[in-house]
C-alpha cells in the first residue's frame, strides 16, 4: 500500500472510532436518562396519586406500572445493548489500525465496500472478520452469570461494562417495589396519618 493509502484508511478508521466512542457513550447517557425520569417520576406519582386510590384505581395502578416497568426495561435494554455492540465495534476498528500502522498490506479486493442492501453498516471487507473476533458474549447467559457473581459478591468477576448495566436493573426493580409498596401499603404513603 502507498503512505497515502494507508494515510486515507488512518484517517477514516480515527473517524469511525471517534463515531463509535461518541454513540457509545450517547447510548450508555440514555439508558441512564431513561432511569433519571423514571425514578423520581414513579416515585412522586404513586404517592401523589396512592392516597386517593380504591381498589380498583390500586389494580389499575399497578398494572400500568407494570406496563411502564417494561417498557423502560426494554428501553434500557436496546440502549446497553447498542452501547456494547458500538464498544465492540470501536475494539475492532482500533485493532485494524494497528495491524495498519503495523504494515499490514491489503488487497484491492480487501478495501472494496461490499454492496449490501440490508440497510446495516457497510464495512470494506478488510473489517468483516475483527469485527466477528471483537464482539462480546451479551446473552441471556453472561447475564446469569453477572447477576449471579452480584449476588454472591464477586464484583470483580463481572465484566465492567455488566456492572454499570446490572446496577441499572438493580435501580429499576427496587424503584418498582417501592412505587408497588407505596400504592398498596397506606404506610408506604408520605400523605398517611
Amino acid at each position: 500500500m502507498s503512505n497515502a493509502t494507508t494515510d486515507r484508511i488512518l484517517s477514516w478508521l480515527d473517524s469511525e472510532i471517534g463515531h463509535q466512542e461518541r454513540y457509545h457513550d450517547h447510548k450508555e447517557r440514555m439508558a441512564w436518562t431513561a432511569l433519571a425520569f423514571y425514578v423520581p417520576g414513579v416515585l412522586i406519582l404513586t404517592n401523589a396519586v396512592a392516597p386517593d386510590l380504591g381498589f380498583g384505581g390500586r389494580v389499575v395502578g399497578t398494572i400500568l406500572l407494570g406496563t411502564l416497568v417494561a417498557a423502560v426495561a426494554m428501553f434500557v435494554n436496546m440502549q446497553f445493548e447498542m452501547r456494547w455492540h458500538a464498544a465492540d465495534l470501536s475494539n475492532a476498528l482500533r485493532r485494524v489500525r494497528g495491524q495498519v500502522v503495523g504494515g499490514v498490506t491489503l488487497s484491492a479486493h480487501e478495501l472494496e465496500v461490499p454492496d449490501w442492501k440490508d440497510g446495516g453498516r457497510v464495512w470494506p471487507r478488510f473489517l468483516d472478520e475483527e469485527v466477528k473476533l471483537c464482539s462480546t458474549d451479551r446473552s441471556g447467559e453472561s447475564f446469569d452469570r453477572a447477576f449471579r457473581n452480584f449476588v454472591d459478591g464477586q464484583w470483580s468477576r463481572i465484566e465492567m461494562r455488566m456492572r454499570s448495566e446490572l446496577a441499572s436493573y438493580v435501580v429499576l426493580a427496587v424503584t418498582t417495589i417501592v412505587a408497588a409498596a407505596v400504592i398498596w401499603l397506606p404506610e408506604f404513603q408520605s400523605n398517611s396519618q
